[in-house]
Parts: structure tokens; sequence; C-alpha cells
């Protein structure tokens, strides 16, 4: 039956609002509510997003993981710097979870995948262009340099007025 899983997550969020619901059952309704919501999203992106627009650093390296990313190391640094494994990626993060938003509206997570690609290669030092080129409209460069930089306010425009800076 389509919606049944959606229904009983929303149900869970009733009940979790409720005053009088005791700590063991409100524990009992979050676990369940967690699964049902990871399910729904259909996969670890999106909770990765959610993860890194904590702005802590268990946030950053959680979110990372979730995409992919190898981290070995991390420096983070909220709305300045991202280094993982030595090499800056602050500005092809916030281009992912930009990307990661649009996609919600689009309904075509296909530059957020390619973003998330690049960004995987950056951290392992795999400097090259995105497997299957450049998907998105309008971009010459790669994710390094000036280009990267023009792109990713971009993209920030198409998304609307709320920027979020990592």
């Amino acid at each position: 039956e389509a919606g049944t899983l959606a229904d009983k997550v929303g149900r869970l969020v009733e009940q979790m609002r409720k005053k009088d619901v005791s700590k063991e059952k409100q524990q009992s309704l979050m676990q369940r509510f967690a699964v049902g919501r990871l399910l729904l999203a259909g996969g670890d992106a999106p909770i990765a997003v959610e993860a890194m627009v904590q702005k802590t650093t268990a946030g950053m390296h959680a979110g990372l993981v979730l995409l992919g990313v190898r981290v070995k190391t991390l420096e983070y640094t909220p709305e300045k710097s991202v280094k993982v494994n030595g090499h800056e990626v602050h500005e092809l993060v916030n281009q992912v979870v930009q990307a990661a938003m649009s996609s919600q509206q689009t309904r075509d997570a296909s530059d957020f995948e390619a973003l998330a690609a690049s960004l995987r290669d950056v951290v392992e030092g795999r400097h090259g262009s995105r497997p299957g080129g450049d998907r998105r409209q309008g971009s010459e460069g790669g994710v390094d340099g000036e280009e990267a930089e023009a792109d990713g306010q971009q993209d920030v425009d198409d998304v609307g007025e709320e920027q979020l800076e990592l």
C-alpha cells in the first residue's frame, strides 16, 4: 500500500509530541522514527547533508563518511575551512550541499552525484575531472580554482536567497 511508511512515520511524530509519553516510550518512538526516516530518505545522502549543516566537526566527519569520503584527517573551522586528508575542500563541500538542496527541488541528483564524486577524488589526491565529465550546465572549470568559485555562486543563486556556508 503506497504511503504506508510515510503515514507510520507521521504517526510516530504525533506520538513523540505528546507530553505524557514516558522516557522509555519516547526513546522507542525516536528509534523507530530514525529508521523510518532513513528508509524514506532513500539513502545516506540526505542524512549526510543534514549532519554536515550542523557545523560541528563530528557532524562534518559523519557527513563526509556517509558520502563515501575516506577521511583520514579532518580540520574543520565552520564557515572558513574544511581540510580533509590535507586537501582544502571548503568550497567543494559547500557546492555539494547546495547541489543536494537543489536536487530535492528538481528531483535530479546528477549534479550532486558528480560533485560528491569530485569531492572523493580531491580528498584521495585524484585532482582530475569528474567521471563522465562535468554534468553541470554552464560550468567550464574543474573543482579547483576560480571557475569553481564562480560556478559555486551560480549554484547558490539557483537554490534561492538562503545560503549555507559550512
